[in-house]
């Protein structure tokens, strides 16, 4: 008995040994995690590492920061949505109070090219008024894009420039097919150039129709506005050499998709209660479109998709994410949807979800839907990819990278041009 019982005091002493150590340690590391910089540290970790946090938590993550343009850097290089447009907001910020920092406005002239329209549209007003000729560049970036949405973007901010660096520009996008293109390319000439065509950007203003849901520009309009444009370019043909211009920038060649993020997995029902992954459909380009049944311009889109679906039966896959029953950024339920009284099936107060499949069910048969539709109940999807914008599409290519993010409807040939272009072996994943 007596070896046992020196063994067991041996044992005793060995485990407070360690359990009192790791006690220590594990109160010292408390008391360490407790100072504000390592908190903040932390904080910093966890919000990088989230997929979708909120955009206050991001800014006050910024914040805190010792280091904030590493921080935002850092944040840039995580290639998620979120973390990336409320970095450009926030370089936007800094670049007022430092304005020739080169790591921001390297971080501002990658924005200029980002998948994501929305991160585009800051770094090219943040560009604007800190770096002229960024802006040049990344308005020769927009010129270059096949979606005509983002053509206008660019030539928003080519006033800006002098008529040297600007004509040539303006001369590229008067050819282009698109009327609003053309027409706001015109106007510019004219700002430069003193010559009055008759055109004016109120003709090619787009028309709500409320019974479809499509803008379009009224036909008449368009029927007045070829002979005019059809006289100016002739007009620029014959006075171009009377005006001293830069040439055009060799950045209209550059590929404005080349840019790509990674598309982050997960996980829906159907409207058939089938489980849906986005890895599912690895080796096909897919449409991710987030909509709701009460969205006039996600309805009016609508018979572009199907018709982008019937085009690409096997190597494209439009997938519809319904936001139906999802909270808008007050926290409130569309109107239509949450009746007072009605039964509700959990304590989230959403409205009962058979219910609204059924909804969105019957607009899917009603529209003649064709392709894939699916409830992201609880937002999670939304939040992955910034969705509550409706509609917000995304063109994720086969290899399952981020092309293009945008929200507004677009024309059946633009998709098929943005499709087209996933196809290629171009690709670059951005950091």
């Amino acid at each position: 008995m007596k070896p046992i019982a020196i063994r067991s005091q041996h044992s005793a002493k060995n485990t407070w040994l360690r359990y009192g150590f790791a006690g220590v340690l594990a109160s010292a590391l408390v008391v360490w995690a407790a100072q504000p910089s390592l908190q903040g540290f932390i904080m910093r970790q966890i919000t990088l590492h989230e997929e979708a946090p909120s955009v206050e938590i991001l800014r006050e993550a910024f914040e805190k920061a010792p280091d904030r343009v590493e921080a935002l850097v850092a944040a840039w290089k995580t290639g998620r949505i979120i973390h990336r447009m409320v970095a450009i907001q926030e370089a936007g910020k800094l670049l007022t109070g430092i304005p020739q920092s080169e790591p921001l406005l390297r971080l501002v002239a990658k924005g200029a090219r980002d998948p994501d329209l929305g991160v585009r549209e800051l770094a090219l007003s943040i560009l604007a008024g800190h770096d002229q000729n960024g802006l040049l560049e990344a308005i020769g970036v927009q010129l270059a894009d096949p979606d005509p949405q983002v053509q206008l973007l660019g030539l928003q901010h080519l006033r800006r420039l002098a008529a040297a660096e600007g004509i040539p520009l303006a001369l590229e996008a008067l050819n282009r097919p698109d009327s609003q293109v053309a027409v706001t390319a015109l106007s510019l000439l004219t700002h430069w150039g003193g010559h009055d065509f008759g055109t004016r950007l109120a003709d090619v203003v787009p028309v709500l129709d409320q019974h479809t849901g499509k803008s379009e520009i009224p036909t008449a309009n368009l029927v007045e506005l070829e002979p005019k444009l059809a006289a100016a370019r002739e007009w620029w043909k014959q006075h171009r050499n009377e005006f001293v211009y830069h040439d055009v920038p060799a950045v209209l060649d550059a590929n404005p998709m080349e840019i790509t993020l990674p598309a982050s997995d997960f996980e829906v029902a159907d409207l058939n209660g089938h489980k849906v992954h986005l890895s599912d459909f690895r080796g096909k380009t897919v449409i991710l479109n987030f909509w709701t049944t009460w969205c006039t311009a996600c309805v009016g889109e609508m018979p572009d998709l199907i018709e982008l679906q019937r085009r690409h039966p096997d190597d494209l896959v439009v997938l519809g994410i319904s936001l139906d029953g999802v909270p808008d950024e007050h926290g409130h339920l569309a109107d239509h949807i949450h009746n007072e009284g009605e039964a509700q099936d959990d304590e989230d107060a959403h409205p009962n979800r058979a219910r609204l499949r059924a909804q969105v069910s019957r607009v899917a048969v009603q529209r003649g839907l064709n392709y894939r539709v699916a409830m992201d109940d609880t937002g999670a999807v939304s939040a992955k990819y910034n969705g509550g914008e409706l509609p917000t599409t995304l063109i994720i290519d086969p290899s399952g990278q981020i092309r293009r993010r945008f929200v507004g409807p677009r024309p059946v040939a633009v998709l098929e041009s943005l499709v087209k272009a996933t196809h290629g072996d171009f690709a670059q994943v951005d950091k």
